[in-house]
């Protein structure tokens, strides 16, 4: 099981020096809309990948008066032969090289980073499964499969390198059809590769789906996850398809076929559930997804993730809020969550179901945390003010 037991944070965003320590099974953090619940969260998402999940800009996260961040976690993960502490540490500067250390050890890779904290983000982005592209949810379900199949990181790094190869030789004017064979041949067999390892793991997570659902109240048989190759399966070999797609590949400039336009699609009695499944429902399923690829990865690799929940109280009603504590409950998981007051907690996990030393509240406040505070008045009237400000300004703007 991986745990982040220790947490420092220098110049990231509103958080100018925060440390925690202690850290607890369940964290949940409280405070105003802008107080820096959510850069809390994303400076574990750094720490745990190298990056943000909520920008590219890396310079963005850097505090307006500073030149870098500094970000600090020590992990802790239990093993057959005992406890493994890992400490991790990332710099980023606005001029100069940025540094990532494990154990004193620089890394290079945010794979190498993103295999020490497993971590499963939950936002209000995160349910846009179903009306979302199909890179939503290849990146979805490609954190199952890079997680537990260990070639993967590899040879998605290959495959990308040798389709990026690919497509230059399709938009080069002077190169023709006999130039990409070599291209082909090393592209098919890491397509045929990379398939069969998400062929497995699909298998496995559409099982532990249809088990989650049917607690939901769904049945299974109405709900279909059909796994797409990213080529088409009508008899034709992928590398008939290739050249098959040649002429239009060539027009477009890049591969149209291929392991990087690979996904899952979802059904609901035989229609797009989509078209068919309430915004609600759409939500109720998505949030059984994530349990589902959770509960995977710990069957296959006997670890845990990290979960991540940012602010997602708005969408999601309390039975979905309930499932889904339940769910991360039962798998023993850590947890670090951001919400608005101390009831949101509790609609999460009722303090009869998660004993007090497996949780922690810190209320953040001006991109200040304090451990086990509570909101005053004041703080209570400031939000509401503040609320009925961007209300307002929604109004006139449309």
């Amino acid at each position: 099981m991986s745990e982040i037991t220790r947490l420092t944070i220098i110049n990231f965003r509103n958080l100018v020096a925060v440390q925690l320590d202690q850290l607890k099974r369940i964290n949940f953090f409280y405070g105003l809309n802008g107080a820096g619940k959510s850069s809390l969260l994303e400076a574990i998402s750094v720490i745990a990948l190298g990056r943000s999940y909520r920008t590219r800009k890396t310079k963005l996260l850097i505090n307006h008066g500073a030149q870098k961040f500094v970000l600090f976690a020590q992990v802790s993960e239990l093993q057959s032969d005992g406890e493994k502490l890992s400490k991790v540490g990332v710099e980023k500067v606005r001029h100069g090289k940025d540094t990532v250390r494990v154990d004193e050890t620089t890394v290079s890779s945010a794979a190498e980073l993103a295999v020490i904290t497993p971590i499963i983000v939950i936002n209000s982005a995160s349910f846009c499964l179903f009306e979302g592209s199909p890179k939503d949810r290849r990146k979805f379900f490609d954190w199952l499969v890079f997680h537990v199949k260990h070639d993967f990181g590899d040879l998605w790094r290959d495959v990308t390198q040798c389709i990026k190869q690919r497509n230059a030789l399709l938009r080069n004017l002077s190169s023709d059809a006999s130039e990409l064979v070599p291209w082909d041949e090393q592209l098919v067999k890491l397509a045929y590769r990379i398939d069969e390892l998400r062929v497995g793991c699909f298998k496995l997570f559409h099982s532990a789906f249809n088990r989650a659902i049917e607690k939901l109240g769904f049945c299974s048989e109405d709900v279909n996850l059909i796994y797409v190759s990213g080529w088409r399966d009508d008899g034709n070999s992928y590398a008939e398809q290739l050249h098959q797609a040649y002429d239009r590949d060539r027009k477009l400039g890049y591969t149209s076929l291929g392991p990087t336009k690979s996904e899952f699609k979802i059904f609901y009695k035989g229609l797009a559930a989509v078209d068919v499944l309430s915004r609600g429902q759409q939500k109720l399923l998505a949030t059984a997804m994530y349990f589902s690829i959770a509960l995977v990865f710990s069957e296959l690799t006997k670890r845990l993730p990290v979960f991540l929940l940012d602010d997602i109280h708005s969408e999601m009603d309390l039975v979905n809020q309930r499932n889904l504590g339940k769910w991360i409950s039962e798998l023993k998981a850590q947890c670090f969550v951001t919400g608005v007051d101390q009831e949101q907690f509790e609609s999460w996990w009722p303090a009869d179901e998660v004993q007090q030393n497996d949780r922690a509240m810190f209320h953040v406040k001006h991109g200040e945390v304090t451990r086990n505070a509570v909101i005053s008045e004041e703080d209570i009237l400031d939000n509401h003010s503040s609320n009925n400000h961007s209300s307002n300004n929604n109004s006139l703007t449309g």
